[in-house]
């Protein structure tokens, strides 16, 4: 009987230390997320500073992700109230709310 609770109490511990783990990873996987995000969020502030009539394509294109992670990116930055759009979609530009010299020393 002492041997059955040892053996349960080792199973036991064996599942804390693997649902532990596996918290630890997660953590670590969507901290790494996050900082991929805040890097290409600056890619894109840095390209957008040197040329304010850049398209969601060519911002693809340059960066290397998708028109959709782009257009993802571009919601989220305007969202925060770090970017908005000056003019029509076709011959307008972007504005960069904020200092733009520090996001061309981040580039």
């Amino acid at each position: 009987r002492e041997e059955t609770r040892e053996e349960t109490r080792e199973e036991t511990r064996e599942e804390t230390r693997e649902e532990t783990r596996e918290e630890t990873r997660e953590e670590t996987r969507e901290e790494t997320r996050e900082e991929t995000r805040e890097e290409t969020r600056d890619k894109v502030l840095a390209l957008i500073a040197a040329d304010p009539t850049i398209t969601m394509n060519e911002l693809a294109e340059q960066i290397g992700i998708t028109p959709k992670g782009i257009e993802w990116q571009i919601r989220r930055l305007r969202e925060a109230g770090r970017l908005r759009r000056v003019g029509p979609t076709k011959g307008g530009r972007w504005e960069i709310i904020g200092d733009e010299d520090e996001h061309r020393r981040r580039a």
